[in-house]
This record gives C-alpha cells, sequence and structure tokens, in this order.
C-alpha cells in the first residue's frame, strides 16, 4: 500500500519541518507562505499572451523572476494550490502545469481536463481538492471539475453553474468555496456556494452589492475580499461566519480590471500580520495594463500600494499561487478539558475547564455539558467543539467564540457504551468530525460541519475496537493501540480522509500493548501519554511519526504513572490533563495536574501551579480550538 510520501515527497518534507523546530527558525521549510507567483497572462493592449513566472518574495516584498516559466503562453488561467504544488489550468487549453514550490521546476502531471479547454474560470480550494469553475469554451461553459491533490486525478463531479458563468472570482473557507460575480452573459452580484463536503453547489442569498466582471479575491480563516473590475476599484468583504457581504470602505487606489490575487494566510489560518495581495490588471487609461500590486493588511483592513514593489512586466488575465505551508498552520489561543468522572463530584461532570495558552492558566467556563459524562469522545473545527457519547445519543457543541455549549441537535444513531477521549476516538479534518468504534461496537458516525448531519459511511473499524488513542494530521487519522478483539492491542489503524477507507499500518505499533491513553499531535508527531497495559499503569510517551508511520519512544514520560487521561496541543507544546493511578504500590488516586511536553525538544515539564484542572478528574476528554 503507498504511503502519502509516494505521492507528495513528505519524507524530505517533514525533515525541512523538524529542522524548523530543533533550530527555532523557518528557514528549512515555511511554516506559511514565503512567495507568491504571477503566471502568464496578457502583456499590452493586444492580445499577447506570456509564459512568464514572477515571484514576489513576502518577508522582503520584492519580486524577481526564478527563470522557470510556462511551457506555452496562456492568458485567462485560473490556479489552485495545497501545501507541496500550485496547478495552472485553461487559458483556451485542457494541460494542468505543475509548479513544485520546493525547487520552483514546472512540470506535466498528465492529469488534465476531462472537458473542453476553457479560459476566465474562477477556482476555489480546500486541502484535498481544487476546483476549477465555469469560463469560456469559447462559448459560456458551466461545468465544475475537481483535482484530486492525493492522486492528481481529474474528474467531473457532475455538479455545475446554472447559469453557465465566466470572469468571476473565487474565495475559500474551510468548509466552502464562494464564486462570486460574473458574466451569464450579463453582469451578475450573484454568489454561488460549493460545499467542499459534498461538492453541491447553493444560493447562500448574500451577494455583491453590485454586479462585477474580471475581479479578483482573497481570503483568510474569517473573510473572503472580492476586489476590482471593470470600471471599479471597490473591495466587498464576505464575512465566512454568517455569509453577510459588507463593504470595509477600504478601497483599490485605482479603477483595475483582472487584478491578480493571492493570500499570504491560508484559509487555515489566521495570522496577525498577514496579507492579501492584488497585482497588475486592466486600468482605463494609458497603457492599458499595469505592473502595480497593492496589498491588503487583515489586520485593519487597510490598503496599500508597494510602490517599490512592481511586476517584472504589465500584465493581466494571469493566475496566481502562494507556496507552501505546514499542516496544522492554525493560530490557538485554548484548549478545552471536558466531563469525565470526578470524587470531588460524586460521579460524572458537566464541566468545561480551559487552558489559555498564552499564560498557562486554567479556569473553568461559566457553561457546561447538557449531559454529565464520562469516557466521551471530541473532535473540532475552527469554530466549534463536537462532545458524543457515553450512555447517550446526544452531541454536545461549544462555540469557540462565546464559550457557549449547547446541544448540537444531531445524534448519534445509537448510545454507545463506554466511548470517550480513551473508549472512543474522536477525530476531524476540514470537512468532517468521525466517532470510531467504542465498547461492543466497530462503526465510525460521520459528522458533516457544513450541515452538522450524522451519517455512518460504509467503512469501519475493521474489528470491535475501545480505549486507543488518537492522532491525525490533515491527509490521515491514526487509532493507535485500544482494546480489541478481547485483548489490549499494540497496532494501529489508519482512517484515509479521502477515501474514508480503514487500514492496518503494519509499520507502525507500540511496543507494549496498551490502553486508555491520552494523546494529541503536532504537524510532524502524534504523541501518546500514559495509560494502562496489561499489568501495569505507565507514564512513558510514545511518538508515531507521520513522515514513515514508525513509533519510538521519545524519551519523555508523564512524570505519573496514569490512564483515562485527555491532551490538548498548541503550536508549540502538548498538554496532557487529568488521568487515573490505580495499581500499587504507587498511591491509587485521580489527578488535577497538566504536564507540559515541549514539541521542540520532546521534554516534560510542569509549567504553572495554575495549570491544573479545577478538579481531579480521568475519563474525560479534550479539544483546542484553531481560531
Amino acid at each position: 500500500m503507498p504511503f502519502v510520501g509516494d505521492v507528495f515527497g513528505l519524507n524530505s518534507v517533514y525533515d525541512k519541518q523538524s529542522l524548523n523546530v530543533e533550530q527555532r527558525n523557518l528557514s528549512n521549510w515555511p511554516e506559511f507562505p514565503t512567495y507568491g507567483y504571477f503566471v502568464g497572462g496578457s502583456t499590452v493592449n493586444a492580445p499577447t499572451q506570456s509564459s512568464t513566472i514572477t515571484r514576489l518574495d513576502l518577508a522582503t516584498n520584492t519580486t524577481g523572476e526564478p527563470g522557470k516559466n510556462l511551457p506555452v503562453a496562456r492568458v485567462q488561467i485560473a490556479a489552485v494550490s495545497n501545501n507541496f504544488y500550485g496547478y495552472f489550468g485553461g487559458g483556451y487549453l485542457n494541460t494542468l502545469v505543475r509548479i513544485d514550490f520546493s525547487n520552483e521546476t514546472l512540470s506535466l502531471p498528465g492529469k488534465n481536463f476531462t472537458a473542453v479547454s476553457r479560459a476566465s474560470q474562477a477556482a476555489v480550494s480546500n486541502s484535498l481538492y481544487g476546483f476549477f469553475g465555469g469560463g469560456y469554451a469559447p462559448g459560456l461553459a458551466s461545468i465544475i471539475s475537481r483535482l484530486e491533490f492525493s492522486s492528481e486525478t481529474v474528474s467531473n463531479p457532475g455538479t455545475n453553474f446554472s447559469p453557465s458563468r465566466a470572469r468571476f472570482a473565487g474565495a475559500s473557507s474551510n468548509l466552502y468555496g464562494y464564486f462570486g460575480g460574473g458574466y451569464t452573459p450579463t453582469l451578475v452580484s450573484t454568489i454561488t456556494r460549493l460545499d467542499f463536503s459534498n461538492g453541491t453547489l447553493n444560493l447562500p442569498t448574500r451577494n455583491l452589492p453590485a454586479g462585477v466582471g474580471d475581479h479578483s479575491a482573497v481570503s483568510n480563516i474569517s473573510y473572503g475580499y472580492f476586489g476590482g473590475g471593470t470600471g471599479v476599484c471597490l473591495i466587498s468583504r464576505l464575512d465566512f461566519s454568517n455569509e453577510t457581504v459588507s463593504a470595509p470602505g477600504k478601497n483599490l487606489p485605482s479603477v483595475r480590471r483582472g487584478p491578480l490575487a493571492f493570500s499570504s494566510s491560508p484559509a487555515t489560518s489566521s495570522l496577525n500580520g498577514a496579507y492579501g495581495y492584488f497585482g497588475g490588471g486592466g486600468v482605463p487609461t494609458g497603457s492599458g495594463i499595469t505592473n502595480v500590486i497593492d496589498r491588503l493588511d487583515y489586520t485593519n483592513e487597510t490598503i496599500s500600494t508597494l510602490t517599490a514593489t512592481l511586476l517584472n512586466q504589465s500584465r493581466s488575465g494571469s493566475a496566481v499561487a502562494n507556496s507552501g505551508s505546514s499542516f496544522r498552520t492554525s493560530s490557538k489561543t485554548y484548549g478545552y478539558f471536558v466531563g469525565g468522572y470526578s470524587p470531588t463530584f460524586s460521579g460524572n461532570t458537566c464541566t468545561i475547564d480551559r487552558l489559555d495558552f498564552s499564560n498557562e492558566s486554567i479556569s473553568a467556563l461559566s457553561n457546561t455539558l447538557t449531559i454529565a459524562k464520562n469516557r466521551l469522545a471530541s473532535f473540532s473545527n475552527n469554530y466549534y467543539g463536537y462532545f458524543g457519547g457515553q450512555y447517550s445519543t446526544n452531541i454536545d457543541r461549544l462555540d469557540f467564540s462565546n464559550g457557549t455549549t449547547a446541544p448540537s441537535g444531531k445524534n448519534l444513531p445509537q448510545a454507545r457504551i463506554n466511548l470517550g477521549g480513551s473508549e472512543l476516538g474522536g477525530l476531524s479534518n476540514s470537512n468532517y468530525g468521525y466517532f470510531g468504534g467504542g465498547y461492543g461496537t466497530c462503526k465510525i458516525d460521520r459528522l458533516d460541519f457544513s450541515s452538522e448531519t450524522i451519517s455512518e459511511p460504509t467503512t469501519t473499524m475493521l474489528n470491535v475496537c475501545s480505549s486507543f488513542g488518537v492522532v491525525s494530521n490533515s491527509i490521515y487519522g491514526y487509532f493507535g493501540g485500544g482494546y480489541s478483539n478481547s485483548v489490549v492491542t499494540c497496532s494501529f489503524k489508519r482512517l484515509d480522509f479521502s477515501t474514508e477507507i480503514v487500514s492496518f499500518t503494519p509499520t507502525a505499533n507500540f511496543p507494549l500493548s496498551k490502553q486508555k491513553m491520552g494523546a494529541t499531535s503536532n504537524s510532524n508527531y502524534g504523541y501518546f501519554g500514559g495509560g494502562v497495559t496489561a499489568t501495569n499503569n505507565i507514564s512513558n510517551m510514545s511518538r508515531l511519526d507521520f513522515s514513515n508511520e514508525t513509533v519510538g519512544d521519545p524519551g519523555s514520560k508523564l512524570g505519573s504513572n496514569r490512564y483515562w487521561l485527555a491532551a490538548v496541543s498548541s503550536i508549540s507544546y502538548g498538554y496532557f490533563g487529568g488521568g487515573y493511578r490505580a495499581l500499587p504500590p504507587l498511591v491509587i488516586g485521580y489527578f488535577s495536574t497538566v504536564m507540559r511536553l515541549d514539541f521542540s525538544s520532546d521534554t516534560t515539564s510542569t509549567p504553572t501551579l495554575t495549570a491544573r484542572l479545577t478538579a481531579a478528574k480521568s475519563e474525560l476528554t479534550a479539544v483546542s480550538n484553531s481560531n
């Protein structure tokens, strides 16, 4: 079975990311995009096409030419990108061209559009797919083509625009792609939403303030900005949280048609100081095309012109892509330890303790779970944490923006006994959250973040399994150890988010069979702390290397033997909290202490006296926010 490194070359990427941590800098591999690439386009009033690639260095705001150009000059092309490659398509050609961000080489992956060649498309993407929609072929087109990043295959999912559309722009959130404006052939203000989870289109009834075409869009985790267009310099802002459209009052300094745009902040992050860039485009006077680059500052929504930074040639109708960034680049502010069993409360609890990553203090939220629970499971996206299980089918939702909790209204199809952070594993990617296994079952339930509906994909845990630890990157979820087929196991199972197939990972095994661990992860590794073997409570840490799927001992310990604990992570640290110790000769009891794992050195320590749960408890669960 091929590992993901066979497709993306992740081994070398993860090596470089590891050096970032060891050397405490970002020079080995960018944790956020470091370059923007302006590709092809029209260079003069007459339709002279260009093959040139211009690179904008985001750290220095300087432009240059890497000397790697398109194999054929093209205009009115579109682009999508993931962490490793940018893909350029259209321009009245079926061919996809790929740029490798690690060495700036261009190649033809041989996976091209199956429909007729198109120009003036719009494109959106998430971590798994890129979507190219509409365009001219040479008449107006309605088709949407999907590029699967993991296999670089192109397909037509059967979702099309109605009416056909061209010369519009796309912005992406974590859950949706938004196509705004364009020609149908009349100028429209319509915003159409593409659901990344199922590929369906709908109209959120929130439109741009006026019809616009030949414009561009940038986005960060919270907003999409549609700027410029034929005869206008207006910037309109789409709020992803409620899909309202407003005018922030900060516009491009001049009217421009078809400016090239990209964002230095991926849709999965909220960097302070991140920018959106609008470069080039057609102007109503003078040469007709400009080489000016304007920058939108996301922190205060001001626009400034990079007066010392120009494109190497004036052009419009180009495509843009930003260079790679690593997984889990979101800034994180809080971790939440939820529910559990506490002798202080003489049983199950509904309390939520919040760990502030900025000062490592813990406080109790005034809001609680609607039902007291232990051995519950959890996962999160950028906006909510979801908690389910333990003798109940209900799923509670924690709103990260205001700390309130409420029933999600969508329940598990059956009440599962002994599910929880240790009994049933919850994990998530950008589109779905998964509850897997539990006592007496091998089922997996899937929560669609876009609609909060629950369904059961055909995949299962392969066998009845509970009490395992769960970690994930953006491609796979890993279930490690646990109680399987009536014995404690050391094996790992892997859920492929793109196919929803579960398989055993032959190279990943714990040195000892164990269960009821706390587990958390960063972009390179998954960490499993504590737990219980067939004979002992343990404090050891095991580390899963995502690059080669091997498990090793980093040498770090929790400081005390315990199991039924929970864990969260910030960008720099993992935090393991709570738990229970049952076996003598050590003292039997419950823990409120939190241990900190430094991802850069794999060392553990007790952070502060205030980093204690508000009550000693075990059988709890935990999530981190990502906004």
